[in-house]
């Protein structure tokens, strides 16, 4: 049931996306650039988030909040984009109990002062449940290893055109496992093309800054 739950629920995201980005209809160029205070960036670009926060998890709950850090790297295929990383969980960042690595599609909105995104996809969780210690006897550790689904969705206040910072929400799933939790987060993007030219021959968009 669970497993059937979480197939449900991501190929859902994966029709959703796919369809709301088939809308845009324009001519696709990977070389379109736009202008923005001097300088050139490309359209159609990939980024890379940094962040660390807290989540809950069903599975390890001493403390109730643990404590989590990431990468996550944002690329695109024409107008279709895909995001892979990892996660890692533990009682403090230093002492990690839960490591996800993820895989996924989803969608994208940029514009000159934010950037958000949506991904849904699999992932792959590798952990260890510490002993347990009971007055009359003593559970040794439990490694796991579980095929799950990972969801993700953030949102970027931009510095620059190509550097911000802004929260991440998480969901992390598995059939013996969930969990949820949130990111501050990092933002840098391969965006950056070059100053201004005289002649700029690729560039689509010009806005003032």
């Amino acid at each position: 049931m669970k497993r059937s739950y979480l197939l449900i629920v991501v190929l859902f995201f994966f029709i959703h996306f796919s369809f709301a980005q088939l809308k845009d209809t324009l001519p696709y160029n990977r070389r379109d650039e736009l202008l923005y205070r001097g300088k050139r960036y490309a359209v159609h670009n990939n980024y890379l988030l940094l962040g660390a926060g807290y989540n809950f998890s069903t599975l390890h709950q001493d403390p109730p909040l643990q404590t989590n850090y990431g990468l996550q790297f944002i690329f695109h295929i024409r107008r279709q984009h895909f995001h892979g990383g990892f996660l890692v969980s533990g009682k403090s960042f230093t002492w990690s109990r839960h490591i996800a690595f993820f895989g996924g599609y989803g969608y994208r909105k940029e514009d000159i002062d934010y950037n958000f995104g949506i991904f849904a996809g699999a992932c792959y969780n590798l952990g260890i449940i510490p002993p347990q210690f009971t007055p009359t006897d003593t559970l040794p550790p439990i490694l796991y290893e579980r095929w799950g689904g990972y969801l993700s969705v953030h949102y970027i206040k931009k510095i620059f055109f190509d550097v911000g910072l802004g929260g991440e929400v998480f969901i992390n799933v598995d059939p013996k496992h969930f969990m949820a939790g949130v990111k501050a987060v990092l933002f840098f993007s391969g965006a950056y093309r070059g100053k201004e030219n005289r002649v700029n021959r690729y560039v689509k968009y010009r806005f003032k800054g």
